[in-house]
């Protein structure tokens, strides 16, 4: 699904200049010096009349790029999105804003993924281990892949995890569904059996993200061999949500 940029607040970018003219049309841009931009997926503000200032009641034109080559060097892959004209030139040195990196959200400003296990992952006993999560209901927004979320903004998002087995389990065993942020346990949901049988576990919570902060789903059981988690969109999966900003 293609990506929508997010409108930030001004006061969430960072002030530079152009580095050399901007074409009407442009597919490229140079940046002037002293700017940290993120390598893939960013967003710059531009006074598209290269009069009124940046951020006043005419608005902004905003520039989402694909690419950026490095150092103060040009954006690749530029797509122009005007608030109320055409895109126009802009000489070197006109005001730019470079908003935060990965600030993209879905059609609609939304930022929502869920994913699920599709081909099976052995378990091992004692072991915390990353659920694979190959195939995705939807993601709106782009950031989810190889099964992590990447967070595009800064904010609350609501996440949710089930674990299933595929094979029974041992009496006295039990499962943990965890949810780990940047490699770290953040919330767990435990299970436990008092008799042999099939086991799940759930987990969810709100968790505060910083843009790149990444999610993951992971497992652990206790019982003594090689356990295969369940296949399918209904039964060991990954959904997430930004409610907030």
């Amino acid at each position: 699904m293609a990506n929508t940029p997010y409108s930030t607040p001004t006061a969430d970018f960072v002030t530079t200049t152009l580095g050399a003219a901007l074409a009407q049309g442009a597919t490229t841009a140079t940046i002037g010096t002293g700017l940290t931009l993120p390598a893939t997926n960013g967003i710059l503000q531009v006074d598209y009349d290269s009069v009124i200032a940046v951020g006043t009641e005419d608005g902004p034109e905003t520039i989402s790029y694909a690419t950026y080559t490095s150092g103060s060097g040009a954006l690749t892959g530029l797509v122009r999105g005007v608030a109320g004209t055409t895109d126009v030139a802009h000489s070197n040195g006109s005001a730019v804003q470079a908003g935060p990196s990965t600030a993209y959200l879905g059609t609609g400003g939304i930022v929502a993924c869920r994913a699920y296990q599709s081909a099976q992952q052995d378990i091992v006993k004692d072991t915390y281990t990353k659920v694979n999560l190959q195939t995705e209901n939807f993601d709106l927004g782009g950031n989810f892949a190889a099964s992590t979320f990447t967070a595009p903004v800064t904010g609350y998002y609501q996440v949710n995890g089930a674990i299933n087995f595929e094979e029974v389990m041992g009496a006295n065993d039990y499962i943990v569904a965890l949810i780990y942020v940047n490699g770290t346990t953040v919330a767990e949901g435990h299970s436990y059996q008092a008799g042999s049988a099939y086991v799940s576990a759930n987990v969810g919570d709100i968790v505060h993200l910083t843009a790149t902060d990444t999610v993951n789903l992971y497992v652990w059981h206790s019982y003594t061999e090689n356990r295969l988690l369940s296949v399918g969109t209904s039964v060991t999966y990954m959904s997430i949500m930004l409610l907030n900003k």
